[in-house]
């Protein structure tokens, strides 16, 4: 419990003290020659028996006399205050601590329990700790920052109640163990059970375990949580994996097919990037999304991905790739350079677990792309290190007319902030449409699906996410984008928009369930997995269809009430047939000062290369360049490809019916 600190008093004035008596016997010379005797005679002048022949040092022997009798009691009283008042002050921490109202409990103080605690007070939150932990390095941290600390498993009931919890806002468990977070917040529910609440306490469980958090977002027996606790999971690999996707801008769809998109390093963060990628459904209806994986395990990856998820290959095409890319093998790089840099990319996300290693790998790779022209291909990594860090790295690799070329996201400021964990920001769209949903039923139906959402089973909760996480990719694959807007417009979508959304949002349901385990069948089975609905779009039994796109109807409504708007991008492409009218074209969108265009320009051609000029000097424009040469091969990219969104393919155009 006691600090060396608190012991310093006592220990300066006995180091003092004894230094005097070892000077007084030294100077009398008494112990001459006699190592034993320096030891031994200076504790005798402590103790009052000076030897024969020390009292010829009389100044520092009465210093000594002086300092046995006053100084070093002095010591020992200061020592004996500063303990009763740590004590005192830790007393009545704990003492207020039951005391405290809408304050945010932590149990644990690991790691991931200290970086919660400081992202809270940083929001100005009072912040009480449970941890069991006698010797945690991070307990003097709390002390000092005047955080109270309860001692006592947080499994307890009675140290939750000394920490205030029946007032509490939320109650955080990151003790470091999966079962004894589920546990607490287990416990929770069932305290809250007999205790009514104004408003319900928000529990949130951190689960490392990526089998145990799957198996738990699987959970569609029941809600976690009850009306008086809203019981939350959370996984700070998935958690950065929703943010990177919210970070992530798809090309306009539907006539640009993406490009590949890479991830380094596949262990539990990329993973979770993987599996979103293939969610958000990025390509058209009866497309694959190519992802390639670079790895130094990449074929023991490539086995647990295809076992754990073997419906992922009906819609995407997942390489792997053997390359050790570190400080120490700077040959990794020649396996990813012939593999990688001369096929179009939609993006390369870094995920190695080591700050050091991540940011070297995203250094690297986005020198590679420059060399090649490949400026405005957008790279991710996920730095858990501090702002300063993060501010440094994107300085160095700022480049004019592209802001997103290199993004550093999801710090432990962030996936452990008030604003996702507590907040849950994360979850405020997967709400609105969860409410809508209801508010549609009518009759309403009796099924679990229609419960509020603190009564909602997990994975309905989860799927509901995955809705609201992916709606911006399939908005974009329909020709529209989703913008923020303080004043936002509610458009009215036409019947081509509303049925093109409504397949989409079908088929990225699809994926969603094949890759939980799910298939066909007539009759709906959890075991076994099997659904009705997993069919086709043309094959759902037309009232399913027209529910679907009654819900996709009102989603620009639903969107404005966030503060989101629905927009539709003008397109120009100068591409084929549409050389000869594009320009005027966008001449004409220009005058009209539309909010968004997007261009393609064929710049294989001289129309091409005037359109894609022009749209350089132009606001809120993406241009797109297509080109049948890969930019390093093409001596226009120098030119033109610093501010141009991206290079495509041919094959990667599809010309739409009206062009």
């Amino acid at each position: 419990m006691f600090k060396t600190r608190d012991f310093l008093p006592i220990i300066v004035t006995a180091i003092t003290v004894f230094g005097l008596a070892v000077a007084a016997v030294v100077e009398s010379g008494v112990c001459r020659g006699d190592q034993a005797c320096l030891l031994i005679s200076p504790l005798e002048v402590l103790f009052g028996q000076p030897p024969a022949g020390v009292g010829s040092s009389r100044v520092l022997l009465a210093l000594t006399q002086f300092g046995v009798k006053f100084i070093l009691p002095m010591g020992a009283f200061l020592s004996s205050v500063r303990i009763v008042l740590t004590a005192v002050r830790h007393d009545f921490r704990a003492v207020l601590a039951r005391r405290q109202k809408n304050h945010i409990i932590v149990c644990g103080l690991g790691d991931t329990g200290m970086r919660i605690v400081r992202n809270m007070r940083s929001k100005g939150k009072t912040v009480v700790v449970v941890d069991q932990s006698e010797d945690a390095a991070n307990l003097a941290v709390c002390d000092q920052l005047g955080i109270a600390v309860i001692k006592g498993d947080a499994i307890n009931p009675e140290a939750l109640s000394l920490a205030g919890v029946m007032k509490a806002d939320a109650v955080i468990a990151c003790t470091g163990n999966d079962v004894s977070n589920v546990n607490v917040s287990l416990q929770l529910k069932e305290l809250f059970e007999t205790r009514h609440r104004l408003n319900p306490i928000k529990v949130i469980a951190e689960v490392r375990s990526p089998w145990l958090f799957s198996r738990l977002e699987s959970h569609n027996r029941g809600a976690l949580g009850s009306d008086s606790v809203e019981l939350r999971l959370f996984n700070t690999s998935e958690n950065a994996a929703r943010l990177l996707l919210r970070a992530f801008k798809f090309p306009p769809g539907p006539e640009i097919q993406p490009g590949a998109f890479v991830i380094f390093g596949f262990g539990s963060f990329g993973l979770q990037v993987a599996l979103h990628m293939l969610r958000s459904l990025p390509v058209g209806t009866s497309d694959k999304i190519k992802i390639v994986v670079v790895d130094r395990a990449a074929d023991e990856c490539e086995r647990r991905f295809q076992q754990n998820f073997p419906a992922a290959s009906k819609f995407a095409d997942v390489q792997f790739v053997t390359a050790n890319i570190s400080p120490a093998t700077p040959e990794g790089w020649e396996t990813v350079e012939s593999t990688l840099f001369n096929m179009p990319l939609l993006g390369a996300a870094i995920c190695f677990e080591q700050d050091q290693v991540g940011l070297y790998a995203a250094l690297g790779v986005r020198r590679r792309l420059d060399d090649r022209f490949r400026i405005e291909t957008p790279i991710f990594l996920r730095l858990a290190g501090g702002a300063r860090l993060k501010e440094l790295s994107a300085a160095i690799e700022n480049f004019e007319g592209q802001p997103g070329r290199f993004q550093l996201f999801a710090g432990n400021e962030e996936i452990l902030g008030f604003d996702v964990l507590v907040r849950d920001e994360l979850d405020s769209l997967a709400r609105a449409l969860h409410e809508q949903y209801r508010n549609s039923q009518f009759p309403p139906n009796q099924t679990a699906s229609n419960l509020p959402w603190s009564q909602l089973p997990e994975a309905l909760k989860i799927a509901n996410r995955r809705r609201a996480d992916n709606l911006p990719f399939v908005l974009s694959r329909a020709g529209l984008e989703l913008v923020p807007s303080s004043s936002p417009n509610c458009i009215e979508l036409d019947d081509r928009e509303i049925k093109r959304l409504a397949e989409l949002e079908h088929r990225r349901w699809i994926i969603e369930r094949q890759l939980l385990g799910y298939s066909y069948g007539e009759v709906r089975s959890d075991f076994p997995p099997r659904h009705d609905l997993l069919t086709d779009w043309e094959k759902l039994p037309e009232t399913v269809r027209q529910f679907n796109q009654e819900d996709v109807k009102r989603l620009p409504s639903l969107l404005a009430n966030l503060n989101l708007e629905v927009r539709r991008q003008e397109k120009v492409f100068a591409v084929g047939e549409g050389l000869g009218t594009a320009e005027s074209r966008l001449n004409a969108i220009t005058g009209a000062r539309r909010a968004s265009t997007v261009v393609v320009a064929d710049i294989d051609t001289p129309e091409g290369r005037r359109v894609a000029e022009r749209a350089l000097d132009l606001p809120k424009t993406q241009l797109w360049l297509l080109s049948s040469t890969a930019p390093a091969d093409n001596w226009l990219f120098p030119q033109l490809g610093a501010a141009a969104a991206g290079w495509i393919t041919r094959q990667q155009f599809l010309p739409p019916v009206e062009i």
